[in-house]
């Protein structure tokens, strides 16, 4: 989200002194200064719309930042984890970034002073560059207060400090995710936390919706005007060692504050101890955390995942294998945290250009440079195709079903480029995994002909009756032809002959028109009343113009117009003729 910048128009505002001749001025004068007066004031309102217009659009994408932590060592004497770095990490960012739209940052193997040197460049990056949602991943050693980074030191990083860090951050959305050994004692000082949320970040709660949560648990005598009081009672109460009040406030509540942009956070960490394992070749939690992100979270298979959906598939899944994990949610929204393909685009070959398909408030975009057919996976809903090609843009509504693949020929309605490259607040852009799909068309056909002709000289020219059998290759095309008919003065005529064809292959949609050139070779047989027979051979050169259309993958219909000469040597005059024919075939696609 960029910073619009602001504008300052000076404007200058006189004022003129009462003078008692002004009563005595003349009507030519009261005119002229109701002129000026109506002149200035269309002034000001032009200068208004120039700042209207001079104002930048604010770039409306939701911004995603990862920082995926990890550690395969953890203190002197622990056990080293083999499978954090190839299981968790690697398989983690990548699906992070290509799939999910977030900017990844990783440390691994590091120790607790690089890490916090990470907390602080963060901080500022983010002041620079605002940023929307933010996960934190863990993946290592952990005991109730600290993080194991490699040797202990004397300043380990404890929980506080990283709560210090993670509640700070001016984002919206904040996610943390902690596979780790006592990973989840992070959560009462986050509850902790809820009382010391700072005024005006977009992700925290407004201090008199905190307020009124607790003192909903608190009687009436007992409840607080300000969120200081509150946190001096309570830090006083566990001072003293007084377990009630501790006990009587439930920060579980906290969840039922909501916000529409599914502002908020979120913390899930593992109670007890957490499970590297060895047949998976990954960490427990993070194994299906991975299976929950393709689309395994999605229980109502609506094709989004929300961040309830995957903790409640977490928590069901590393149930069965004795692993138990907790979280605490401040503002429990709808925020769709990961897509579902369950729908597929297919854009044909004759659209060229930057491709952009935004669903809900996910968005990709392509470059599409060659005349192929592609087919991307997509998430079913109602969608809009931008198009920006040669400086000209094209937009069209579609509707993914669940399912099933939509067809996109062409390019739609023509926009202003400005309007197409408009961007809708709150989007997510995601990267695209584009397949590239075999042609319409196939490499091999097999057709069958029936049409007529004409061809020879008189008295030997006549109309013909023609039949054949071809086969077209990528490269090469031909066939066994035939023809035959009646010619003048009792002259009977069959031909048989092979044609072998060259051509060049023009494909739109299902269409193809081919020009070609041809060359044949073969027999003909001439008969006279019935009585002589003469056979000789014959051959020809010409070109042809075939138009196909398949109307299913294997089945297509072809229209053949063809003109050449003929050599016939079997009369007494020119045995070069003029020869032309008109063919229909069906076609087959083995």
């Amino acid at each position: 989200m960029e910073q619009v910048a602001s504008h300052s128009w000076p404007l200058a505002c006189t004022m003129e002194p009462l003078d008692s001749q002004k009563a005595f001025e003349t009507e030519p004068v009261r005119q002229d200064r109701k002129g000026r007066l109506m002149l200035r004031s269309w002034q000001l309102l032009l200068l208004l719309l120039c700042m209207s217009a001079c104002v930048p659009s604010a770039q409306a994408r939701d911004r995603r930042l990862a920082l995926v932590v990890a550690h395969q060592h953890g203190w002197q004497g622990e056990q080293m984890l083999p499978w954090v770095v190839s299981g968790d990490v690697k398989p983690l960012s990548q699906l992070l970034r290509k799939k999910l739209g977030f900017q990844v940052v990783r440390v691994v193997n590091r120790d607790a002073q690089t890490l916090r040197k990470v907390f602080r460049k963060l901080l500022r990056q983010m002041k620079r560059q605002p940023v929307d949602t933010f996960l934190f991943y863990y993946s290592g050693h952990a005991d109730k207060r600290h993080f194991h980074l490699g040797e202990r030191g004397q300043r380990p990083l404890g929980y506080k400090e990283f709560l210090q860090f993670f509640l700070k951050l001016p984002v919206k959305r904040r996610f943390a995710i902690l596979d780790a050994c006592h990973g989840g004692a992070v959560i009462p000082l986050a509850q902790r936390g809820a009382l010391r949320f700072r005024k005006g970040h977009q992700g925290t709660p407004r201090r008199s919706e905190v307020l009124q949560i607790i003192n909903q648990q608190l009687p009436q005598k007992k409840r607080f005007r300000t969120l200081s009081s509150l946190r001096a009672w309570y830090r006083l109460s566990i001072a003293k060692g007084v377990k009630r009040p501790k006990k009587r406030i439930d920060f579980r509540r906290l969840s039922a504050l909501r916000r529409e942009d599914g502002a908020g956070t979120h913390i899930i960490g593992t109670i007890g101890t957490a499970w590297h394992e060895p047949k998976l070749g990954a960490s427990l939690l993070t194994y299906h955390l991975l299976r929950g992100l393709k689309g395994q979270a999605d229980t109502v298979q609506d094709g989004r995942i929300t961040i309830e959906e995957l903790y409640n598939f977490l928590q069901a899944e590393t149930r069965k294998k004795g692993q138990r994990i907790s979280r605490f949610v401040l503002f429990n929204g709808n925020y769709t945290f990961a897509p579902h393909y369950q729908s597929r685009l297919q854009i044909g070959a004759n659209v060229v250009g930057r491709v952009q398909l935004s669903v809900e408030q996910f968005v990709w975009s392509f470059q599409k440079k060659k005349s192929n057919r592609i087919e991307i996976p997509a998430l079913s809903g109602k969608g809009v195709v931008e198009i920006h090609h040669k400086g000209r843009c094209w937009r069209q509504a579609i509707t993914l079903r669940k399912g099933d693949r939509v067809h996109l020929y062409g390019y739609g309605k023509p926009v202003h480029c400005q309007r197409s490259l408009a961007t809708r607040k709150g989007s997510i852009a995601l990267n695209v995994e584009a397949t590239v799909l075999p042609t319409l068309r196939p490499d091999w056909i097999v057709a069958a002909y029936v049409g007529a002709n004409e061809l020879g000289v008189r008295p030997l020219r006549s109309r013909n009756l023609s039949l054949g059998l071809g086969l077209q290759t990528p490269w090469l095309g031909g066939g066994l032809m035939y023809d035959g008919g009646v010619a003048s003065q009792g002259w009977w005529l069959h031909r048989l002959s092979l044609q072998v064809e060259k051509g060049l292959p023009f494909h739109w949609r299902r269409w193809t028109l081919q020009p070609a050139v041809y060359v044949k070779g073969g027999i003909v047989s001439s008969q006279i009343n019935a009585e002589t027979t003469n056979v000789a051979l014959s051959g020809g050169v010409g070109g042809l113009v075939d138009v196909d259309w398949f109307f299913s993958r294997r089945w297509g219909v072809r229209l053949r117009m063809q003109l050449g000469v003929q050599l016939e040597p079997v009369a007494e005059r020119q045995p070069f003729s003029l020869h032309w024919g008109l063919q229909i075939a069906s076609l087959f696609a083995p």
